[in-house]
């Protein structure tokens, strides 16, 4: 839905030969609508071909995918989360090492020209004091009504009535359970282990985000988990004494997506909202506040500055950084290592929960 529209407007740097996915009638009709000709319902019959590099995207842990990828060789972009416990993140590097080809993880955030803007603007902000990171998630099918399926879903309402409950139903009986057991622990109630699957499948943007903008905590103080798991708000401690949240709430009926990073200091502010992620090409909004004083006053005043960056799609951007990191043979900017420390984070955040 996103990265083969982009692929293809890249067709300067890429050319997609081959394609493998186990849903037959998807892939036949993926194939046929981007003139694809090879087709493997085996992931590992694609990995014997002379392609260069693979995407992987499918959904859970990728981490056996991305080891067999780097075993035959291929260079990886792999889409968040790259795997889910700290210890497969390791087998993966140790593979990626072995092998000496490029990983990177999709955390196209990072690639935003307004997310950049707004980290160059942090570095003018003195001594912040308060981090903010709120997501109000609709549930992802109202902004897939849009897009070309293959093959495509029939038009009409979308369904969201029970949206959460399969969500509760999904990661409450995870398929990868013995990953997040080791994450968790075996005996993990339900609520805990939906919000570490929401945490890796969705907040890892904003924990990853964040991390890219304040460098890592010091420790979590706090995490609240209510409505069965589909909201939950974590509390990080820095060393220099500040503090940051992140809440992440499941509201599926509204088609209205919600979610920013707010940086607050004594004097400046900071905050980058983001659209949706399946609106190509929207532009993220980044909101500067600051403060002067007046001259013929004996007080100062407040002012908003409003900025609209860029048209340019996120995921498109991170597309030409990994084409740049594999011709180049450089580190990633969303390498294993800046993963592997989102998963440790989670993780963290995940086991403050007291119930």
């Amino acid at each position: 839905m996103m990265h083969l529209p982009h692929l293809r407007e890249l067709s300067d740097r890429f050319e997609v030969t081959a394609l493998s996915d186990l849903n037959d009638v998807t892939l036949q009709a993926v194939g046929d609508f981007y003139s694809i000709g090879a087709r493997f319902a085996n992931y590992r019959d694609l990995l014997s071909t002379d392609v260069d590099a693979v995407m992987i995207l499918t959904g859970g842990s990728h981490a056996l995918m991305a080891i067999d990828a780097a075993r035959a060789g291929k260079h990886i972009f792999v889409e968040k989360p790259i795997c889910y416990a700290l210890s497969e993140a390791d087998k993966i590097g140790q593979a990626v090492d072995a092998a000496g080809v490029t990983l990177m993880v999709g955390y196209m955030k990072r690639y935003d020209p307004a997310y950049r803007y707004a980290a160059r603007t942090l570095q003018t902000i003195r001594e912040p004091s308060y981090a903010r990171v709120t997501v109000l998630h609709p549930a992802s099918e109202l902004y897939f009504q849009h897009h070309v399926f293959h093959p495509a879903v029939p038009p009409g309402p979308v369904e969201t009535s029970d949206t959460g409950r399969r969500l509760i139903a999904f990661f409450g009986a995870d398929r990868s359970s013995e990953l997040v057991d080791e994450m968790i622990g075996a005996n993990a109630p339900t609520p805990q282990r939906v919000a570490l699957g929401l945490m890796l499948g969705s907040l890892c943007h904003d924990v990853n985000a964040l991390r890219g903008l304040l460098g890592e905590p010091e420790t979590v103080s706090h995490t609240e988990i209510w409505n069965e798991g589909l909201a939950f708000s974590s509390t990080l401690r820095y060393g220099n004494g500040s503090r940051a949240s992140l809440t992440w709430v499941y509201l599926p009926e509204l088609r209205d997506y919600e979610e920013e990073i707010a940086i607050f200091a004594a004097d400046a502010r900071l905050r980058i909202m983001f659209p949706s992620p399946f609106l190509r090409n929207y532009a993220t909004e980044v909101f500067v506040q600051g403060g002067e004083q007046l001259p013929d006053r004996n007080e100062s005043a407040a002012w908003v500055k409003r900025v609209t960056v860029s048209y340019h799609e996120a995921f498109k951007e991170e597309l030409i950084h990994f084409h740049e990191c594999v011709v180049n043979r450089k580190t990633p900017l969303t390498s294993l290592a800046d993963s592997r420390a989102d998963l440790a984070l989670i993780q963290s955040m995940a086991r403050a929960w007291r119930p």
